[in-house]
């Protein structure tokens, strides 16, 4: 799935996970604007020189982490590909 995100990379330092993309062709506002409405406190961008999405985790339990993640980058993916990302409403970790 992150292949066809156009994601990067991915690393964590403490609770927070770096995902860096490809180009900041990959962080359009719209998609910018849609990812704070629904993750607010949790998200955070950098579009200096690698364009990254930095995403603060609920949990350090690993197991948690990559569910928690999953369920991140398949929001995203129904984003992008026009699907009702959010079906259930706003993020409910928030």
């Amino acid at each position: 799935m992150c292949k066809k995100l156009h994601v990067k990379g991915i690393t964590q330092s403490g609770n927070t996970v770096n995902i860096e993309m490809n180009s900041g062709n990959d962080l359009n506002q719209e998609l910018i604007g849609y990812l704070i409405e629904n993750y607010n406190a949790k998200i955070k961008f950098d579009v200096s020189k690698v364009p990254m999405i930095k995403y603060k985790l609920d949990s350090s339990e690993q197991m948690k982490i990559l569910e928690e993640l999953e369920r991140f980058f398949e929001i995203l993916n129904n984003y992008k590909t026009g699907l009702n990302a959010c079906q259930g409403g706003k993020n409910e970790q928030n």
